[in-house]
C-alpha cells in the first residue's frame, strides 16, 4: 500500500506526496474517504487499493474543498457525483455509490445529507 507523507491542494486536484514521489489525485475521480486512527483512505474510482494519506478526515476535506462532498458519518466523507440511491427502509439509513460502495450515514448527519442531495438535484 502507498502511505503519502504529505497532501497539497491544487485547485480540483490534490497532490499525494509518497516518499521522494508525489502523486496528483483528481478530486472528481475520489469517490470517498475514510477515517483510520490518524490517516485517511482515499477511495479512488476504478482503483481497488486506496491511497493513505496522514492526516485527519477533516484535514482531509478542507484539501478538497468541494460542493459535491458531503460528510455522512464521523468516519466518511463522499463524493456524491458517485451518488446511486439512498435507502432509509426499515430504520436502514444506507448510502449507494457506483461501484456497488454501500456506506452508513449516521442518524445526525441524514437530514444534512437529504438536504444536500435535493439541493444538487440528486434524489431519487
Amino acid at each position: 500500500m502507498i502511505i503519502p507523507e504529505n497532501i497539497e491542494k491544487d485547485e480540483k486536484t490534490i497532490n499525494v506526496r509518497v516518499k521522494d514521489n508525489r502523486i496528483e489525485l483528481k478530486v472528481e475521480q475520489i469517490i470517498y474517504c475514510e477515517a483510520d486512527g490518524d490517516y485517511t483512505k482515499i477511495f479512488m474510482f476504478k482503483r481497488k487499493k486506496p491511497y493513505f494519506a496522514s492526516g485527519c478526515l477533516l484535514k482531509t476535506g478542507q484539501l478538497i474543498d468541494s460542493a459535491e462532498f458531503q460528510r455522512i458519518s464521523h468516519k466518511h466523507l463522499v463524493n456524491l457525483q458517485y451518488y446511486v440511491h439512498l435507502n432509509t427502509f426499515e430504520n436502514k439509513r444506507d448510502l449507494h455509490l457506483e461501484e456497488g460502495i454501500v456506506l452508513q450515514v449516521s442518524d445526525r448527519k441524514l437530514p444534512v445529507l437529504r438536504n444536500k442531495l435535493k439541493q444538487l438535484g440528486l434524489k431519487k
